[in-house]
């Protein structure tokens, strides 16, 4: 699931209490997670430094794909045997000037209503009830897939539009 998200760019947070020393060169699970070098496959960072539990290690995580903008990580006080851990994330659109790419839509408000239900009411979905009877599950939605998408692509054409990212 992380790599879905990540990779799609998808803004991820991952916090909360992981049951890894992550401080102790010595801990196997320590050791396993910084050997499946996670955070340098997905281009992340952890942001806590300081101890989280009572026993004095790092066990409470935050990570963030790199280039989020985390801010003011503040490890503070126990309201278990873990203690509080707060930051300020950025979470305003990043919109670099001039970078854009190009995307595919359909521009729903030309859309004309009347020209639109005409055309429904003499498709095949409409013409003849009847006939769909006898159709199994598969076929009827094979033939509501292939009618609307006819009538779309005739009153509502997609199109290709460079969105500024």
């Amino acid at each position: 699931m992380l790599e879905q998200l990540l990779l799609l760019r998808y803004p991820a947070i991952l916090c909360g209490d992981f049951n890894i020393h992550i401080d102790d060169p010595g801990d196997w699970a320590a050791k396993r997670f910084l050997q499946l070098g996670l955070l340098e496959s997905f281009d992340c960072i952890q942001h806590v430094s300081t101890a989280t539990h009572t026993a004095g290690h790092i066990l409470d995580l935050v990570i963030t794909p790199r280039g989020d903008s985390v801010s003011d990580v503040k490890v503070g006080d126990l309201m278990s045997d873990h203690r509080l851990i707060t930051f300020k994330l950025d979470v305003r659109p990043k919109r670099p000037n001039g970078i854009s790419d190009w995307v595919s839509c359909r521009q729903w408000k030309k859309l004309l209503l009347p020209e639109f239900a005409n055309d429904l009411c003499v498709s095949q979905l409409v013409i003849n009830p009847e006939a769909l009877a006898d159709l199994s599950v598969e076929k009827l939605a094979d033939l509501y897939n292939g009618e609307m998408s006819e009538l779309f692509n005739k009153h509502c054409p997609i199109i290709k539009r460079r969105r500024k990212c």
